[in-house]
């Protein structure tokens, strides 16, 4: 009986799965290898979301892939490793299948898991989303066995649960921080001593919620709403510090306080040139203060606009040189003259810019008087 003769490139491919295994301590080498192609095909059907839509296919092909590393590990027969990789590549391919099935017949279901794993489902709803995703699985997996109907009415149900999770998610997300903030303080009893501050935090966080619920991918009212419930429920927080700081020693600590909140006051006056006294309290410097700020900003409108008039004469002197250069064609003592005017309001207008940035607004009034800048 004749020895059976196995063609050439068997014994290639034998030859390169045996050096294979030896250079990597037993692992296939990375590139044209078969294992190597079926791993980067089942990363690549990974990414096209096939093991989602095709699960049964997609985790059959995986395990063939898993045996096959294994056998390649033990320098195991490559005919047997080839045949697993066959085998995984046959499983792709009918996964695939399904998946493109699935995206025509349940494409809506589809892009509503897309939307929760965008809002981070897995993560802020972790329990809901498990359920959902459950769900959508059944529904791929009645694709799989060409049972459009009973898919379809899976996935509708998978439907309702995903979006369900996704506005969790959403509210989680948003809202979480300002949630914990409320709890904190609650259970700090808080409303105590800062029962408006809490509450006010209560209504920013409803209203947020309120908005998500109309509207979920439109957020910028509700982080704004968010973000002012935190701020509302850290006040109430520090109130409740500064009056039980107060309240352990009440006389001495409550002209601590006093003293701590004009010392800031006292400061700023200071810097606006504006005399702080306390004899009649607060309310007093710190209405002296805003009068002056007012006037400092009316000041600077002023200055402002005397900055753009002085721009447009400017301009107008430009043109009026442009225009006598143009008839006159040459130089001449009415030209030269107003280049000097140009020059001299260019400079004036650069010293008023540079004395006006070298200040605040509660530092310094800056005006022309004539041709200075006071």
């Amino acid at each position: 009986m004749k020895p059976s003769v196995r063609p050439l490139s068997w014994y290639a491919w034998s030859i390169c799965a045996l050096l294979a295994c030896a250079l990597s301590a037993g692992a296939q080498s990375a590139g044209d290898s078969p294992l190597e192609a079926l791993r980067a095909a089942i990363e690549q059907a990974r990414e096209a979301q096939v093991d989602a839509l095709a699960p049964t296919s997609f985790e059959a092909a995986l395990r063939e892939y898993e045996v096959a590393m294994r056998d390649a590990e033990r320098g195991r027969n490559p005919e047997r490793i080839r045949k697993r990789v066959d085998a995984g590549m046959a499983l792709l391919d009918k996964a695939d299948a399904a998946a493109r099935s699935a995206r025509q017949v349940l494409s809506g279901v589809i892009r509503t898991r897309d939307e929760a794993l965008s809002a981070q489902a897995p993560r802020y709803a972790p329990e809901e989303w498990a359920r959902a995703a459950a769900k959508f699985r059944d529904a791929m997996l009645q694709i799989e066995r060409n049972n459009i109907q009973n898919a379809q009415r899976r996935a509708a149900e998978a439907e309702v649960l995903l979006r369900q999770v996704e506005l969790t998610a959403i509210k989680t997300a948003t809202l979480d921080e300002a949630r914990a903030l409320i709890a904190q303080a609650e259970a700090a009893r808080v409303e105590r001593v800062a029962p408006r501050s809490l509450n006010a935090a209560r209504r920013y966080l409803a209203r947020a919620e309120q908005e998500i619920q109309r509207n979920r991918y439109d957020l910028s009212v509700p982080e704004e709403l968010a973000a002012q419930a935190s701020y509302e429920a850290r006040h109430a927080l520090e109130i409740a510090r500064v009056i039980e700081r107060v309240s352990r020693n009440k006389d001495a600590g409550l002209e601590a306080l006093i003293l701590e909140w004009e010392a800031p006051v006292k400061d700023i006056a200071a810097e606006m040139n504006v005399p702080a006294r306390f004899d009649q309290g607060l309310l007093v410097p710190l209405g002296e203060m805003l009068e002056y700020a007012r006037q400092q900003r009316q000041e600077l409108v002023r200055l402002r606009q005397e900055l753009e008039d002085r721009n447009g004469q400017i301009e107008a002197l430009n043109a009026e040189v442009q225009r006598l250069e143009s008839r006159l064609g040459g130089v001449s003592e009415e030209r030269l003259a107003l280049q000097r005017r140009v020059i001299a309001q260019e400079r004036l207008r650069a010293n008023v810019a540079a004395v006006e940035s070298a200040f605040t607004s509660t530092e310094a009034r800056v005006y022309r008087q004539g041709d200075d800048v006071v």
